[in-house]
């Protein structure tokens, strides 16, 4: 999901040139986009500073969690966040082709459970919070188009759109394309927040998976010991390597 945000611009597993840069220019236009969203948000917020509460309260909790959303793509971004995610990458493959049943076991248990998490909160991002709120603007603007249908005198609502946001043009004679921006703003803030809090969730479900394969290789140490590549074959000097190589493992994880 964090591919197909644009979230990371990272190597695709292609050796294609044009497909990369393809997927770079889409990367870094879907997030101009909702850049230009926020700042849209922060001009409409500078417009009806004095002129309505309601709607400056309604503005600045929007405006302020996609900030938090832009901060956090910037820290998805980072060379450290993208090596770290290179490296679970490279761990994940040396677990699945071990030959280790109770390792695997332990991934196997805690992909199951990072699995439910995704899905737990895309369903609540989307399905409680997204959705709703354009599904619910689109239900209040047909139910004004309908009240005011007959009216002669010329009076009519603002139509109602999901965010209180700035457009370069007049939102009520160009409705519909004001919606579909909101819409894909909407899809956008939805899509951030649930990738970047699955992915420290499982970034956390990760050091806790690695703790626990660390803690079954320290109570079996003379089984594990036995994979050491040593010049000796005492296990007097076998043991105190192989645990030194979980210590070093264990430093490595809770960096």
């Amino acid at each position: 999901m964090m591919v197909l945000s644009g979230t990371w611009r990272i190597k695709l597993n292609s050796k294609s040139k044009f497909l990369q840069k393809t997927y770079n220019v889409y990367s870094v236009c879907i997030q101009s986009y909702f850049t230009l969203f926020v700042a849209s948000l922060i001009i409409e917020l500078a417009i009806v500073w004095n002129q309505n509460i309601g709607k400056v309260f309604e503005n600045l909790g929007i405006t302020i969690f996609c900030l938090v959303m832009l901060m956090k793509i910037r820290i998805c971004q980072s060379d450290g966040i993208i090596n770290l995610v290179q490296s679970l990458i490279k761990f994940e493959k040396s677990i699945i082709e071990t030959d280790d049943k109770e390792t695997k076991k332990i991934y196997n248990n805690h992909a199951i459970y990072t699995h439910r998490i995704n899905k737990l909160v895309i369903c609540i991002t989307y399905g409680c919070v997204g959705a709703p709120l354009v599904i619910f603007h689109l239900i209040n603007y047909i139910q004004v188009e309908n009240m005011y249908k007959d009216d002669v005198n010329g009076t009519h609502e603002k139509a109602p759109l999901p965010y209180v946001s700035w457009f370069p043009f007049d939102p009520d004679k160009h409705y519909f394309i004001a919606f579909g921006l909101d819409t894909l703003a909407a899809f956008l803030g939805s899509t951030y927040n649930s990738v970047t809090q699955i992915f420290f969730f499982a970034l956390m479900i990760y050091v806790i998976g690695r703790l626990k394969m660390l803690q079954l290789r320290f109570r079996n140490v003379h089984s594990y010991s036995k994979n050491i590549s040593c010049n000796v074959n005492s296990d007097d000097k076998l043991i105190p390597e192989t645990l030194r190589n979980f210590i070093l493992e264990h430093n490595s994880i809770i960096e």
